[in-house]
C-alpha cells in the first residue's frame, strides 16, 4: 500500500505543534504560578508593615497635627502628607511605599484615628 506523499511532513508538523504547545504551556503556567507567588509574597509584606506604620503614629507627639493634614488632603495630597510624616518603615523596597501608605491610611482611617 502506497502512503500519500504529506504523511511524514504531516506527522513531523503534527508532532512539532504537540511540543510546541506543551513547552508553551508549561512556560506560561510557570509564570503564572511565579506571578502569582509573588503577588501573595508582596501582600504579606504590605500587610506586616502596616501595623508598624499605625503604631508609629500612635506614638508620635505630633500626632494630632498630622492627622489632620490627613485627613483635610486630597487622596493624591495625602500620600505625600503621608511620606512626610516619618510614620512609614524605613527602607521600604520600591513599589511597597506607595502600598505600605495606602495600607496605613486606611488603617488609620478605620480605626477613627
Amino acid at each position: 500500500m502506497l502512503k500519500p506523499e504529506w504523511t511524514l511532513p504531516g506527522a513531523v508538523g503534527a508532532f512539532a505543534g504537540v511540543l510546541l504547545t506543551t513547552v508553551t504551556g508549561f512556560v506560561w503556567a510557570e509564570w503564572e504560578i511565579r506571578s502569582g507567588v509573588q503577588h501573595a509574597a508582596e501582600a504579606e509584606v504590605v500587610r506586616a508593615l502596616v501595623p508598624l506604620c499605625v503604631d508609629r503614629a500612635r506614638t508620635d507627639p505630633e500626632r494630632e497635627a498630622k492627622l489632620v493634614a490627613l485627613r483635610q488632603g486630597a487622596p493624591l495630597a495625602q500620600l505625600e502628607i503621608m511620606f512626610e510624616t516619618g510614620w512609614l518603615p524605613g527602607a521600604l523596597a520600591e513599589g511597597f511605599d506607595r502600598a505600605v501608605a495606602t495600607g496605613c491610611i486606611a488603617a488609620l482611617r478605620n480605626r477613627g484615628a
